[in-house]
């Protein structure tokens, strides 16, 4: 194969990769500035072999004396994931390198290739950041897509050995051998409900695969938006096995059963009753998301529509009917799977922002169920002692606080249906008698 032939096969190669956000951000890998940010990349690659997030290193350059990443206890620079971080920087690198052959930046790929590997938990999974830093980065994350990001992006170098060839063969099986694991982590990480396959957590165990929790308001919970990239590179896996396939409809099934009456999705859905739950960040689980201080309301994103396009896309051509023939065994999961809890709502107090009170304090807590001829109990405190206890779903009463000491007190809520299942959920309140 002639050497002119050899560049036109490389640059075809190339334009397809530079279709991804990768020459959104950095341009074309063949031009003369391509070399001068390959090297800004150097400069801001931890020594370990990562990067940082949030950062555009196609106009900052990096000065000395600037942090490459967040330092754990070790005092090491932590290159990330998240946020989509690391990968696109290989990919240019890799492109610069082929394009204009500079040795230094096949060197930096490779540092960067090894951190990714070496990230890698014995089970399949990725942090978010390497080296470790000791908290919930730890566990091995779904969100921003980073999971699902790493892995296409190692059956893209399997898939154009001709533009990664320069890593050798032993690399390109520890490639493989990283791409088994991570799908194996994929499947034993989905959530099951009942004997029923669910879709994923944001962050999971690296050991056990249970769902763990995130910051203070993401609790170990299903997640739609996050669900969705990872069952669409599940959808793009070629010839799936059984398991895959069984995980795939299982999610989509998922799908259309979390879908909301607006229809759009909650972003965390309780594990074992499928409701939508809302943290501020005080941690505690509310079931409005107007229950939660207003930062929070409106700093995060609580509904999404991710899985609607994915929806569509599993319809066209009849590819989840085929995928659930494909499947005789298959048993699609229903609401009965969950447990149907009395979740209240709180009318009166309101929970956020908490309400002052003083002399008769009205309290209005209306519940709602799925089956409400199955609801059984509520029972109501103030702090620990019990105000009322009945079997009623619209509870109206009034409270004298005129005793009460100043300050803040907890409203608490208890709820118990005939199946067991159990709700506990409080309002704060302040007591001002003057």
């Amino acid at each position: 194969m002639c050497l002119k032939f050899k560049k036109l096969l490389l640059l075809a190669v190339m334009f397809v990769v530079c279709t991804s956000a990768v020459s959104a951000q950095y341009g074309v890998p063949t031009s003369a500035r391509a070399v001068d940010l390959a090297d800004n990349l150097i400069a801001w690659q931890t020594e370990s072999g990562g990067w940082t997030k949030n950062t555009d290193f196609s106009t900052v350059k990096y000065q000395p004396g600037m942090s490459r990443g967040p330092v754990n206890r070790y005092g090491q620079e932590c290159g990330t994931f998240d946020n989509n971080a690391s990968i696109d920087e290989m990919r240019f690198l890799a492109m610069v390198y082929k394009w204009h052959g500079h040795e230094r930046h096949k060197e930096a790929f490779m540092k960067g290739l090894n951190w990714m590997l070496e990230a890698q938990y014995p089970s399949g999974g990725w942090p978010q950041y390497y080296p470790l830093r000791d908290g919930y980065w730890d566990n091995v994350t779904y969100n921003d897509n980073a999971m699902a990001r790493i892995l296409s992006f190692i059956r893209d170098m399997l898939n154009q050995q001709a533009l990664y060839d320069f890593i050798g063969e032993e690399n390109f099986v520890r490639l493989e051998e990283a791409y088994e694991k991570g799908i194996e982590y994929i499947l034993k990480s989905q959530i099951e409900v009942n004997g029923h396959l669910t879709a994923w957590c944001q962050q999971h165990d690296p050991v056990t695969y249970e769902p763990r929790m995130g910051r203070a308001y993401e609790h170990p919970s299903i997640v739609s938006a996050e669900s969705v990239g990872v069952v669409r590179f599940l959808m793009s896996i070629p010839d799936p096995s059984e398991e895959v396939r069984r995980a795939i409809v299982s999610a989509l099934e998922w799908f259309e059963l979390a879908q909301l009456p607006a229809g759009n999705w909650a972003r965390f859905y309780d594990i074992d009753t499928m409701v939508p739950i809302f943290s501020g960040r005080d941690s505690i689980i509310r079931y409005q998301v107007t229950d939660i201080e207003l930062e929070r309301q409106q700093g995060y994103s609580w509904f999404n529509n991710s899985p609607r396009s994915l929806l569509e896309e599993a319809r066209k051509g009849d590819y989840l009917d085929k995928l659930r023939e494909s499947l005789p065994d298959h048993q699609p999961i229903t609401i009965e799977a969950f447990a149907d809890p009395a979740v209240p709502k709180f009318n009166s107090p309101k929970i956020w922002p908490a309400q002052t009170v003083s002399g008769i304090m009205t309290i209005d807590i209306e519940l709602s169920m799925r089956k409400p001829e199955n609801f059984e109990e509520i029972v109501i405190k103030i702090g620990n002692e019990e105000i009322y206890r009945g079997s009623e779903m619209h509870v109206q009463l009034e409270h004298d606080t005129s005793a009460m000491r100043n300050g803040i007190h907890a409203l608490i809520v208890e709820t118990t249906t005939k199946a067991g299942a159990f709700i506990r959920h409080s309002a704060n309140f302040t007591v001002n008698n003057r």
